[in-house]
């Protein structure tokens, strides 16, 4: 909104145009789309859509994709009943507010790991073996775009709607004692550097399909699940 007494400016402005001539009236209707226009157009490029890209460090540049932030992928113990059972995409160099150095509350945030075995559907191009690395993430942003979405089990976007990436789907392991989130991987992931150790904090393992439930043949029992993130 313009600030007040605008919109009133502007309703006298248009009945005193009443009294002009056909040619200064169109000129004062221009003004006014055109102000109109500009505050939209303003206030619209402040929007845009977000997700996170996991397992990649940057955004795809290709569909005006702005990098926020690369961080690593964090979520709780892999073993561990309590604590949150999402994934967060941490900033690489965090930030301190008020602090206790120590060890008070033992609810742990761990960096996550690939868990990757015979069943490895990702190209391999950036890092190989993916095998215990300690995966990344990415905050991304397109400015013209308002909606984005993860849709399991697609590799390609609906109609009308912008590919960001292409993955497959990953989450903890069902025998663990602690549940996650599922998150779409990129199929061609990175790794941050020197993390190669097997530590298991939180673990990614590939999502398979099982008959039952799920309507087959459409889905295949054992078949690793692709996924695509998409915004419009």
């Amino acid at each position: 909104m313009g600030p007040p007494g605008e919109a009133g400016a502007k309703e006298t402005e248009i009945s005193q145009s009443q009294l002009l001539p056909e040619e200064e009236k169109q000129a004062l209707i221009q003004d006014i789309e055109t102000h109109i226009y500009k505050h939209y157009k303003q206030n619209i490029t402040h929007g845009g859509a977000t997700y996170i890209r996991w397992g990649r460090k940057w955004c795809n540049n290709a569909t005006g994709a702005q990098t926020i932030y690369d961080g690593v992928a964090a979520s709780g113990h892999y073993n561990v009943h309590g604590g949150g059972g999402n994934y967060q995409c941490l900033p690489k160099i965090p930030q301190w507010g008020r602090y206790t150095d120590g060890e008070q509350s033992a609810n742990w945030i761990y960096g996550v790991e690939y868990e990757l075995h015979a069943n490895n559907p990702f190209l391999g191009n950036n890092i190989s073996p993916l095998q215990n690395q300690n995966a990344v993430c990415a905050a991304c942003r397109i400015e013209n775009r308002s909606s984005s979405m993860m849709v399991p089990g697609w590799l390609n976007c609906p109609a009308d709607w912008t590919t960001e990436y292409q993955g497959y789907l990953m989450s903890s392991h069902p025998t663990h004692a602690g549940r996650s989130t599922f998150v779409c991987v990129d199929e061609d992931p990175e790794a941050y550097t020197h993390g190669q150790a097997d530590e298991n904090g939180g673990l990614w393992y590939t999502v398979e399909s099982h008959c039952g439930s799920l309507p087959c043949p459409f889905y295949v029992q054992g078949r690793e699940l692709p996924c695509v993130v998409c915004t419009k």
